[in-house]
């Protein structure tokens, strides 16, 4: 099993009582001379693999891979000189964290054996971005798609040219990727959502909230847990409260 933490604000070594990286790190018990609760439930059944994700890094080497292509589309296709184009690509996309997120997920089991690979998000606005990546990709492979077409027809009638470039080889990518994540993410055999939330009203409303944001996209959620619910025990005052 591989459990990996999206959230930018990583807690999962925390949990496990381990430095983790965005590279698997195999977890045998036990983890310290007295590991936590948390960290024992995870490994009662033996070892598991973590990870924390590092968006950052992992949008710096897709952007390696795939740089050449994708500069030579926004040359294609816009005004900008070959510097314009390497001074966009420099900066912050907004939303990358949650794009390199579910690539790194797919890339770490597309090169794995894992029989359950249980992620760890993080808190209800980030995860539906991170859910709702397939859609924004698809989007983005649309948009390189239509500022490369005017460079393919003139490649294709002028040049006689009609093989495939890098660049177009990257856009089929990014839209085929984006329809395989949707389907899997929407397929309840291959994807199982499990919603965490606590017994306090802020934290229902946004659950429901959050639920219904992910049904509208047509992914279902069968599986609630409740944390940090207090059993029954002797009267006090703050104890009382909260389990009212």
């Amino acid at each position: 099993m591989l459990i990996v933490s999206t959230d930018p604000a990583h807690s999962l070594g925390d949990a496990l009582d381990v430095p983790l990286s965005s590279t698997p790190r195999r977890i045998t018990p036990p983890l310290a001379p007295r590991p936590s609760p948390r960290a024992s439930r995870l490994l009662h059944h033996g070892w598991l693999d973590a990870a924390e994700l590092d968006a950052p890094r992992a949008y710096g080497r897709w952007l390696k891979q795939h740089r050449r292509p994708l500069g030579e589309i926004l040359e294609h296709g816009t005004w900008l000189d070959r510097g314009d184009v390497d001074a966009l690509l420099d900066l912050a996309i907004p939303g990358i964290d949650e794009l390199m997120g579910m690539i790194e997920i797919d890339r770490l089991a597309a090169r794995s054996s894992y029989d359950l690979i249980v992620v760890d998000t993080a808190p209800t606005g980030h995860t539906l971005r991170l859910l709702a990546t397939p859609e924004t990709v698809a989007a983005a492979a649309e948009v390189l798609g239509e500022l490369q077409q005017q460079h393919r027809l003139i490649r294709e009638q002028l040049a006689r040219v009609g093989r495939p470039e890098a660049a177009d080889r990257l856009i089929s990518v990014l839209a085929e990727q984006a329809r395989e994540t949707a389907a899997r993410l929407r397929d309840p055999d291959r994807t199982r959502f499990v919603w965490v939330t606590l017994p306090e009203e802020l934290s229902l409303a946004e659950t429901g909230d959050g639920i219904a944001a992910l049904e509208r996209a047509g992914i279902a959620v069968r599986e609630l847990v409740v944390s940090r619910v207090l059993a029954d025990g002797g009267s006090c005052p703050i104890c009382d409260r909260r389990r009212a």
